[in-house]
């Protein structure tokens, strides 16, 4: 699963640990500017992509970052084996819209990546999220979910998208393993991370553009904030 990693204990490479060695990249500096028209905190996608739309919209910002690198939780630098490595988690951009894709396009080309998760049962190797294949040859096709109230949980929101058999052998042990927590704990909104399907899709997510930066997201969101002041220890 392409889950979002921790912010804390992680060591960035020297060399990698802020956007100061990009000329190109944005301005660096130590203490903020006496003026500007919109204060924008953090430097990640969403901190990056209104600083942006702001700037060129003709308004002063300027960006404050706590941490010693620009892009927040999408930061990644190189291995000295020189393998890119997402800092705190991997992460992939993907998105439905072609205005988006244009846009994002601007500031760097994307490789097609497009993940595929499997999952091994029973000694198989299955797809993940379920397909509904798997379920008709588990229980049968006319198959019934295991609950039908309304889920306070996230066990209970799971059983209603499935038999229990199946959350059993695809979902209780890995969540479980995941939070720390036993599933009847975890809140019912975390059900919505994944789905039961009709089809055989082996495709993680459906969205019509799928990639990662070919600079990384560290070239990515230097060059989204290009020439814009950013303020970081």
């Amino acid at each position: 699963m392409m889950n979002q990693g921790s912010s804390q204990g992680i060591d960035v490479p020297a060399g990698e640990q802020n956007g100061a060695e990009r000329a190109d990249g944005p301005v660096i500096l130590s203490d903020p500017p006496r003026r500007a028209d919109y204060v924008i905190v953090g430097s990640g996608l969403t901190g990056g992509t209104i600083a942006r739309l702001l700037t060129e919209a003709g308004r002063d910002v300027v960006v404050l970052e706590r941490r010693s690198h620009v892009g927040g939780n999408v930061h990644d630098h190189r291995h000295p084996s020189g393998v890119r490595i997402h800092t705190y988690g991997p992460h992939y951009f993907r998105t439905n819209s072609d205005d988006l894709w244009e846009w994002v396009n601007r500031f760097g080309d994307f490789y097609k990546f497009e993940a595929v998760v499997k999952s091994l049962v029973d000694g198989e190797i299955e797809n993940w999220p379920i397909a509904g294949s798997y379920i008709a040859r588990t229980v049968g096709r006319e198959w019934k979910p295991s609950f039908t109230g309304t889920a306070t949980n996230f066990e209970e929101a799971s059983l209603k998208m499935m038999p229990e058999l199946v959350y059993r052998k695809f979902v209780k042990g890995y969540s479980e393993k995941q939070w720390g927590v036993k599933a009847h704990e975890l809140a019912a909104d975390l059900a919505k991370r994944f789905d039961v399907r009709e089809d055989d899709e082996p495709r993680l997510m459906r969205h019509k553009y799928q990639g990662i930066p070919r600079e990384g997201y560290a070239g990515f969101t230097q060059n989204l904030l290009k020439g814009i002041p950013v303020v970081m220890p």
